[in-house]
């Protein structure tokens, strides 16, 4: 399991500066009044999440089994640290997901709802992780599902925050669409 962090660190850095670009970004728009130019940037970070996310996702599961053999993980590691991070490495989509959607609402000026969200999924993990690897055996696959299920809820949480959410920047997810403006930054 410790190896995992720096390999899944690698994987949602770039999602990771997205994310906080797109904070940068939507905070600009968000400060300035320009409530449309918000909506374009939050489906612009969408639309760019959709095309990415699952690619970057089988990249990371294909990537692996090289990856260990790089780091070099000792042979009675190997197989444990394999399936902890293919499973892992599956369910990037709600790390990722979790990402762009806490660094929309920090934009908006609330990151104290994704702080909380982000320590229920830290405690429903621990939660799964006994119910998973002691309760139903699951050894190491249980605790990589614990991660990945937890994240994922985290990221299903802050979605429905943000289509809750009041004013233009609502999430409607059946009406996104890129921005076409040719730059996204407000005039200076």
């Amino acid at each position: 399991v410790g190896i995992g962090f720096p390999v899944i660190f690698m994987f949602t850095s770039l999602f990771m500066g997205l994310a906080n670009g797109g904070t940068v970004v939507i905070a600009q728009f968000y400060g300035a009044g320009e409530l449309d130019r918000v909506r374009d940037a939050v489906d612009t970070i969408y639309t760019a999440f959709t095309v990415s996310a699952v690619p970057v996702t089988l990249l990371a599961v294909g990537l692996v089994k090289p990856i260990l053999f790089l780091l070099r993980v000792d042979d009675a590691a190997c197989d444990d640290a394999w399936l902890y991070l293919t499973v892992v490495c599956a369910g990037l989509i709600g790390t990722i997901g979790y990402n762009l959607n806490a660094g929309i609402l920090g934009g908006l000026g609330n990151s104290s709802t994704t702080l909380r969200f982000l320590a229920v999924a830290a405690l429903l993990n621990i939660a799964l992780d006994l119910l998973f690897v002691l309760v139903f055996s699951w050894g190491i696959a249980g605790a990589a599902i614990a991660t990945s299920l937890s994240q994922l809820i985290c990221a299903w949480l802050v979605i429905r925050t943000l289509q809750r959410a009041h004013g233009d920047y609502r999430l409607d997810l059946k009406k996104i669409r890129p921005d076409r403006h040719p730059a996204l930054l407000p005039p200076l």
